[in-house]
């Protein structure tokens, strides 16, 4: 009972009977007159924090809502804040609504007939507010590393009216293929739970082992796909194998990162050859067959073989969805087929007239083709055309060239990454093939000095033209300036778009760029006519494509101790000479080198 705001010292017998009390000691006097049992009385502390006045029902919410907001921010959780109803007695919810009175009013009931028929007296209770951080609902392992790698592999055709992305044949045969347990979808969820744990650099190592516990049962699925004669001609049995080899290539190791991915693009040669020109049948089948054939190309220019499928196979029927991208393709197999036909030569023609009559033409052929595509490359359409993003002037200071991710010089950008891609294709392979126009002028003019030939030292110009622009593309690909907030600007201030992923943010740093950039810095890196500070930076950029990106076969790229083309200069191993001064003769007698 409450007298004049305060609350009551008597006992709790008295309290419930709502009756004065003496407070007499140890046992209440009207307790014992009544006959009744004394409830005893409350201690001082009790009694002290028991005071329900407005002020401290006030205090005590702005002290919870401090704590809850204090603990929301320390989570990340948001903060929910539930305003209590006012109820009267009577119930009625109209009037309820209308009153702006944040506190709840209850009616009690008396216990005692006396107070039964009294008017009832609404008591004014403090208003309740529940506070906590709601967490982020959890997301299922399996749903994340999906829609994981779509954000960062999975390119929807670009709005710049080209009908080319990356691995979007990928989303049709998902919806299709609904069986958790079919080989697309554990493929599928095994590069997916690779990119995850690889990008966001998981510690505990459990996700790797599951990652890799999904990859081991997609191997299974698709070696019994394989034995049905239908399922091993099927759009999903070879988008599984594509993504084995995809899977290879995130988590290469430096023991066998450079060879996994290769059996896995042998198996998908040996399911089209199966298929037969029904391959090329379908929009999303074509598209799959020329990230085959990308795969091919890029295993003919690292091995020096030339093309498993050959030169015209099914290309024309190829070229109705990406003209110009299968034009490009066609080039880089023409430059496969020369590069392995002129090493076959190198290594059985005799050094006599004879076998450097046919030199001198493979010579010729290697410069015809060379020009040809430097030719077709300029005269692309607008959007398919480089734009220099700014210039970076800033030096850089000794021993950070690692860490830089803008290398001095212009930055070049693009309409996308795979127009970029396709561009850096074809300067990876224009410099493997200038360093077979080396190896040829060399093998023509042994044993004199090939070094003050004039196509050697044109090669060479051409050659490091390829490399600087190989240089300024790459933080473009890779999506790493000094002021990412101004690049991105203008980019897209320019209408120059980093890709169309079918989910995620557009703008940050994707593992895709990092895949397609990986192979061609590799090629600077390992170039004779790379200087040393482009090799310290591509050095540094491969790094950051394994640490930072997840992209485990650049850093088996980075470790390849190779040099070329001096070094396959030696390797082609000229006989010794009887004569010198004999074999300059008639070797400049046959036909005189020319220079471009």
């Amino acid at each position: 009972m409450v007298y004049c705001g305060k609350p009551s010292m008597g006992c709790g017998t008295c309290r419930t009977r709502r009756i004065k009390c003496d407070e007499t000691k140890p046992v209440c006097n009207q307790c014992i007159k009544s006959r009744r049992h004394c409830a005893g009385y409350r201690s001082g502390f009790d009694i002290l924090h028991r005071d329900e006045t407005q002020a401290t029902a006030k205090r005590a919410k702005r002290q919870a809502e401090k704590k809850a907001a204090k603990k929301a921010a320390e989570t990340g959780g948001t903060v929910i804040k539930f305003e209590p109803v006012q109820i009267n007695g009577n119930h009625n919810h109209s009037q309820n609504n209308n009153n702006n009175n944040n506190n709840r009013q209850i009616s009690p009931t008396s216990a005692s007939s006396s107070s039964a028929s009294a008017p009832t007296t609404p008591v004014r209770l403090s208003p309740v507010h529940v506070l906590f951080p709601l967490a982020p609902p959890a997301i299922p392992l399996d749903q994340h590393a999906s829609h994981y790698f779509a954000s960062h592999f999975i390119m929807l055709p670009g709005q710049s009216g080209r009908q080319v992305g990356h691995l979007e044949y990928l989303l049709p045969l998902l919806r299709a293929e609904t069986n958790p347990n079919s080989p697309l979808q554990l493929a599928y969820s095994a590069c997916g739970l690779a990119a995850m744990s690889n990008r966001e650099m998981a510690v505990s190592g459990d996700l790797v082992d599951v990652s890799f516990l999904q990859h081991t049962r997609a191997i299974r699925a698709v070696a019994e796909a394989l034995q049905d004669p239908v399922r091993c001609k099927t759009d999903a049995t070879l988008a599984s194998v594509l993504l084995l080899c995809f899977f290879e290539k995130i988590t290469a190791s430096k023991e066998n990162g450079l060879l996994a991915w290769r059996t896995h693009i042998e198996g998908a040669i040996h399911i089209i050859r199966q298929r037969g020109k029904e391959m090329t049948a379908s929009k999303y089948s074509a598209g799959l067959f020329d990230a085959i054939r990308l795969n091919i190309i890029a295993r003919s220019l690292s091995s020096g073989s030339a093309p498993a499928m050959g030169l015209e196979w099914w290309l024309r029927e190829s070229e109705i969805t990406d003209p110009i991208g299968v034009r490009a393709q066609r080039f880089c197999l023409q430059i496969c087929e020369i590069r392995a036909e002129a090493a076959r030569l190198m290594t059985t023609l005799p050094h006599n007239e004879t076998g450097v009559e046919i030199m001198l033409e493979m010579l010729q052929k290697v410069k015809s083709l060379d020009r040809e595509i430097a030719l077709w490359c300029k005269h692309l359409p607008e959007e398919y055309q480089a734009q220099v993003l700014y210039y970076e002037d800033r030096p850089i200071e000794p021993g950070a060239l690692r860490k830089a991710p803008v290398f001095p010089g212009p930055v070049l950008m693009y309409r996308d990454v795979v127009i970029a891609s396709m561009w850096n294709a074809l300067r990876a392979s224009r410099i493997i093939f200038g360093s077979l126009l080396i190896r040829l002028v060399a093998w023509i003019c042994w044993p004199a000095d090939y070094h003050v030939a004039p196509d050697y030292m044109t090669a060479v110009r051409t050659i490091r033209m390829l490399i600087s622009e190989l240089v300024s593309t790459t933080p473009y690909m890779l999506n790493s300036f000094d002021d990412k907030q101004q690049a991105f600007a203008a980019i897209q201030g320019r209408g120059v778009n980093t890709g169309n992923f079918s989910c995620g943010a557009d703008m940050q740093s994707k593992m895709v760029g990092g895949l397609m950039a990986s192979w061609p810095l590799s090629t600077i890196r390992t170039c004779d006519f790379t200087t040393d500070d482009q090799r310290e930076w591509c050095l540094g950029r491969l790094a950051s494509i394994e640490k930072d990106m997840g992209i485990k076969y650049a850093g088996a790229l980075a470790s390849t101790k190779i040099r070329f083309p001096s070094m396959l200069i030696r390797r082609d191993g000229l006989p010794t000479a009887h004569d010198p001064l004999k074999e300059i003769k008639m070797t400049v007698a046959v036909r005189p080198v020319q220079a471009t």
